[in-house]
């Protein structure tokens, strides 16, 4: 369970932060491609500083599964603004992308569960289960959301590069929060 979560939290890092965040926010919401490229970094930074908060968080608490509940519920609210919400400002996408990264970080209280909830003789393999999947989800996620969005492609190009319908990356976008749903799921049921 911890390790589907894992893998499902950082769905937002292989899909928007690695590969097609720029270009939606280029297509989609007009971005220019150098602010559409700081606002997929700020993800990354977000997670930088929500990682160790959440770590914090939980061990200030004593608890394990309210900060992976809280992360994906927030996480949840702010994918569907991200993908829904029309017409928003740099500083909103900024601010959206920080938020989601840092609320996705809770994904790393993942691992001191796992390792808390194990012999000490499998502590190291079932955090290696759960790291093993959450790289498998990149293997998975990312190829999956190409063919989504090639799916309903209208075969326009400009410059070599192909040009997507807001819909071709909606329903392709919603891989994210039907992941988060079932990492929610999951972490209700750890």
């Amino acid at each position: 369970l911890c390790a589907i979560y894992t893998c499902l939290m950082n769905l937002p890092m292989a899909l928007l932060g690695a590969i097609w965040g720029t270009l939606f926010l280029v297509q989609i919401h007009g971005l220019s491609e150098l602010d559409a490229s700081y606002v997929t970094m700020v993800l990354f930074l977000g997670s930088i500083v929500g990682s160790p908060v959440m770590g914090w968080f939980s061990d200030f608490i004593q608890r394990r599964r309210l900060p992976m509940i809280l992360g994906v519920s927030f996480s949840l609210v702010i994918v569907l603004a991200i993908i829904y919400l029309p017409a928003l400002s740099l500083v909103t996408y900024l601010i959206l992308f920080f938020l989601l990264g840092f609320c996705t970080s809770s994904q790393i209280v993942s691992y001191p569960l796992v390792a808390e909830s194990n012999p000490k003789a499998f502590t190291a393999t079932s955090v290696s289960v759960v790291s093993l999947t959450a790289m498998a989800g990149y293997a998975i996620f990312q190829p999956l959301f190409g063919w989504l969005m090639d799916r309903n492609w209208h075969g326009v190009m400009v410059d070599n590069v192909r040009i997507y319908s807001a819909s071709n990356f909606h329903s392709a976008l919603l891989i994210i929060p039907i992941g988060f749903v079932i990492a929610l799921l999951a972490a209700m049921l750890v």
